[in-house]
């Protein structure tokens, strides 16, 4: 997950969220990320507590993450900068995982456009 000032901020909201047919609860939002606003979706079990996914949407050209400008390049070269800097990413049919760290990244027109990250618990959800 984020650092803890991020994480602390997604735990202090309130759940009056939709339910979905596999069990999840999501809240939808906006959150400030270095004076920029970003949408955001957070979800979880409705068995647990604990918050278990992260999600930043509407990445724009100018987005960075560990350095590289995500809509700037490639799947593939986003993959092989990833890997600089941390495991080796698995491409699947519409995201990049990014397994060790718990992190994905949704995939539009060859470029990414979301940062996820998931908690231990929701792992067993990504196989």
């Amino acid at each position: 997950m984020p650092g803890d000032d991020y994480v602390e901020s997604f735990l202090k909201l309130s759940f009056p969220i939709e339910y979905n047919d596999s069990g999840w609860e999501q809240a939808r939002g906006k959150y400030k990320v270095s004076e920029r606003s970003y949408a955001f979706t957070i979800a979880k079990d409705a068995n647990v507590e604990e918050v278990q996914l992260v999600e930043l949407l509407g990445i724009e050209d100018a987005d960075t993450f560990e350095g590289i400008y995500m809509n700037e390049i490639s799947v593939r070269d986003f993959m092989h900068e990833l890997s600089k800097v941390g495991s080796n990413p698995v491409l699947r049919r519409d995201s990049v995982l990014w397994l060790k760290e718990r992190m994905s990244f949704y995939i539009f027109e060859d470029t990414a456009r979301t940062i996820g990250w998931w908690s231990k618990d929701a792992e067993r959800f990504l196989s």
